[in-house]
């Protein structure tokens, strides 16, 4: 499945960085990040990606770091602009389980249903951990 990562500064590079060493670099996974470079700018990088996006008519998941954030907000925004409802679906609250997981959706085969599945995962993949849970093989992979 291929995903765009939006974020502010950082976040969506660090992400993808890490996924890069987890598996390898990931052609399937492009980043846009909102910068000091501002809000118009970011805008149009996002927009442009998405209008040649849109052309494949593929399937995409732009990942965005925060709800109501710039970077998810002009996600929604232009995704709705463009008409691209139907292919390109808009998730908030990115973490590594989130991306990682989606990476391997078939697209092919591909319903809103394996999404939500992939973002309830990604859920219980955050925890607190218990002191007492711990033991010496816990402290590697």
């Amino acid at each position: 499945m291929n995903i765009l990562l939006v974020s502010h500064h950082g976040v969506a590079g660090g992400l993808k960085k890490a996924v890069d060493m987890i598996t390898g670099e990931q052609e399937e996974l492009s980043i846009i990040e909102l910068t000091e470079a501002g809000v118009q700018d970011f805008s149009s990088k996002l927009e442009s990606y998405l209008e040649q996006w849109k052309r494949s008519n593929k399937k995409i998941v732009i990942l965005a770091d925060l709800k109501g954030g710039t970077p998810y907000n002009q996600a929604v925004a232009l995704t709705h602009k463009l008409e691209m409802e139907q292919n390109a679906f808009v998730i908030s609250g990115v973490n590594l389980p989130l991306v990682l997981e989606t990476l391997f959706l078939d697209e092919t085969d591909f319903m809103i249903s394996d999404l939500n599945r992939v973002i309830e995962s990604s859920r219980s993949a955050i925890f607190k951990a218990d002191p007492l849970e711990l033991n010496n093989n816990d402290l590697d992979e």
